[in-house]
């Protein structure tokens, strides 16, 4: 891939969502792990979703910001 627009256009999605998809990686390591260890749902909705997951992906002090948000629950 040479670039997000080229790896939307395989995706079959906008270029706006393949950066909000991508953004994913900046999560910690612990946080991208729990998300991927989430059992499947059967019913109802994900227990997290990208959109509020959007605030978290540039945070740098991980340990500052998870106490007073709550996503602490995501890594244990």
């Amino acid at each position: 891939m040479t670039d997000y627009a080229e790896l939307a256009r395989l995706g079959q999605v906008s270029r706006a969502r393949m950066t909000q998809i991508m953004n994913l990686l900046n999560l910690a390591p612990d946080i991208q792990e729990a998300i991927l260890f989430f059992p499947r749902v059967e019913q109802g909705g994900d227990p997290v979703t990208e959109r509020e997951l959007r605030e978290v992906v540039g945070v740098e002090d991980w340990e500052e910001f998870l106490a007073p948000s709550g996503l602490n629950c995501l890594i244990g």
